[in-house]
């Protein structure tokens, strides 16, 4: 095969496995455990935030989106109808949005989100006084945006998964 066509499909995966990786393990297993050591794991989820850990699954984001789209336009012949009629195509291209949509989700969703909650939790950390109710209520209501936003983003995402390796095996 021809490095053009091999080096996207494996960025693809390896950038793939990262972000996925990153987000099934994140939310159901460590999030919540974040969660229950109150200040002390708004501390923890600051520095993650202040790591090369939040900027390597952005990007790993974006690579495995932009190496899918010319994946994409390279299983298409270049975006042909005939191709994207077909059951394959079909199924790629609902994969392909799925994984669109999960990049969206994050990057307009919870990216802001995310860093709201850590600026709040921040400006409680900072003040000489116990953080008021009102701040912990508003900490709270956007730990909760961000926890319901996020399921939908797993399911996008293996959904995206199921999606390309089905369509390995289906007639173009």
């Amino acid at each position: 095969m021809e490095f053009f066509v091999v080096a996207p499909r494996v960025l693809h995966v390896l950038a793939g496995l990262f972000w996925v990786g990153s987000a099934v393990i994140f939310r159901p297993f460590f999030l919540p455990v974040l969660r229950s050591a109150g200040p002390a794991g708004d501390k923890i989820m600051h520095g993650i935030a202040q790591t090369r850990l939040s900027i390597a699954i952005d990007i790993s984001a974006v690579v495995t989106t932009a190496s899918g789209l010319i994946l994409y336009w390279q299983v298409s012949g270049g975006v042909n109808a005939d191709w994207i009629a077909s059951e394959a195509g079909i199924t790629v291209t609902a994969g392909s949005l799925a994984g669109v949509v999960a990049l969206f989700l994050g990057a307009v969703i919870g990216g802001p989100m995310l860093r709201k909650r850590l600026r709040l939790a921040t400006e409680v950390e900072s003040s000489t006084d116990p953080a008021t109710a009102e701040q912990k209520a508003h900490i709270e209501t956007v730990h909760n945006r961000l926890g319901r936003y996020q399921p939908y983003q797993i399911a996008l995402m293996v959904f995206a998964i199921i999606t390309m390796i089905a369509a390995r095996y289906m007639a173009t």
